[in-house]
């Protein structure tokens, strides 16, 4: 009897976190004394302990090429320029340069974490670490955000302390020439944003127009911060009096910054608090589990380990008196498993007779369980 105990042998202490335990959490390891106490039995009796699952979403071994070599371009595009624009700026006394640059480390940081979440899960899942290491990608994707807006933050007070005193000088021709090298890096860069939106996307074609067009937005945002910079530039060359204008463009980028990252940190937020997959319609899900024999469906938890890959568990109440439990439950997983991007389902079947009403509550779920699983 394995869900039973699952359910009421946990200790006390499993509910006291710290830090330690947040980022356990948040990269989804098995607490240390689930896996001292539970794992191999999980391992080995999943079926045995009236838990169904599709056995082909178990697979969390070496996942298809996503890009690979699209995102090391891109990837070395970003970097080599955001050198020059770290030095340029600083060379040329531009903190536009530099707030470009910062925004060009958004996009360098996110192809970065792609590559490292390619290579991270292609390692096997382990009693630890139950879903592999999928969960990195977010873990990098908050890192990386935390640490642009920190850098964001320091150029907007160089920025004020700027317009206060009055007190620097830029060497215009120098930013002219960055700022125009920076829309071809863009023009590039935007090319392979788009590519790889389009190829990172497992969703249905009628999703995949959705995911390409939030790329050409960014892209676009890219390429007008970048404009602005060069048109900053142009004005200080020409009349160096307005050196004002870059503090200012300063304030105007870091705005865009923010704004273009504003939409990672609601994901991440998702991610973080287990919420449902963003465009998944969880009504229809319980409709698509409710096929021929199923009589309730509750307990119903879906949540996202990756944008690409989602989890679904649930617990089925099946009229056992005309239909056959397991042939319910397989025809139940196939129905929803035309949602590709679903990584692990999970059906737990309560057996029920048509005759009598179906009390789907916690306390009575766990008798039922504790029952069924001792007979």
């Amino acid at each position: 009897m394995m869900e039973y105990k699952l359910q009421n042998g946990i200790d006390a202490d499993y509910y006291q976190m710290d830090t330690y335990s947040v980022w356990f959490n948040l990269l989804q390891f098995s607490p240390a004394h689930l896996h001292s106490r539970y794992t191999d039995t999980l391992l080995e009796s999943d079926v045995d302990g009236n838990i169904y699952t599709n056995a082909s979403s178990r697979k969390t071994g070496p996942q298809p090429d996503r890009g690979r070599r699209q995102l090391i371009i891109a990837t070395s595009i970003c970097a080599v320029f955001f050198v020059a624009e770290l030095l340029g700026g600083m060379y040329s006394g531009s903190l536009a340069i530099l707030t470009d640059a910062a925004h060009l480390l958004t996009d360098m940081s996110s192809f970065i974490i792609s590559l490292v979440a390619i290579h991270l899960a292609e390692r096997p899942p382990t009693k630890t670490l139950t879903y592999g290491w999928h969960r990195a990608e977010v873990l990098g994707a908050l890192i990386s955000v935390e640490a642009i807006w920190i850098l964001t933050a320091i150029l907007c007070y160089s920025a004020v302390q700027r317009i206060r005193t009055m007190d620097f000088e830029i060497h215009s021709s120098t930013m002219v020439g960055l700022s125009a090298c920076a829309i071809l890096v863009n023009i590039a860069n935007s090319y392979f944003q788009v590519i790889l939106s389009h190829g990172h996307s497992h969703s249905s074609e009628s999703d995949t127009p959705l995911n390409v067009r939030a790329a050409i937005i960014h892209v676009i945002g890219d390429l007008l911060q970048s404009c602005g910079v060069l048109i900053a530039s142009i004005v200080i060359y020409i009349n160096p009096e307005y050196k004002i204008i870059d503090p200012i463009c300063t304030f105007m980028f870091s705005i865009i910054t923010l704004i273009t990252t504003t939409s990672v940190v609601k994901d991440l937020v998702r991610f973080i608090m287990e919420g449902s997959p963003a465009g998944l319609n969880l009504e229809q899900v319980k409709k698509d589990i409710s096929v021929d024999g199923v009589m309730k469906v509750h307990d119903l938890h879906a949540w996202a380990l990756t944008p690409q890959q989602w989890v679904l568990t649930a617990h089925v109440v099946i009229n056992t008196v005309h239909y056959n439990c397991e042939d319910v439950v397989k025809r139940a997983v196939a129905s929803v498993k035309s949602e590709k991007r679903f990584l692990s389902i999970t059906l737990q079947p309560e057996a029920h007779d048509p005759d009598q009403p179906v009390v789907a509550d916690m306390w009575s779920c766990q008798l039922k369980s504790a029952w069924t699983n001792q007979v």
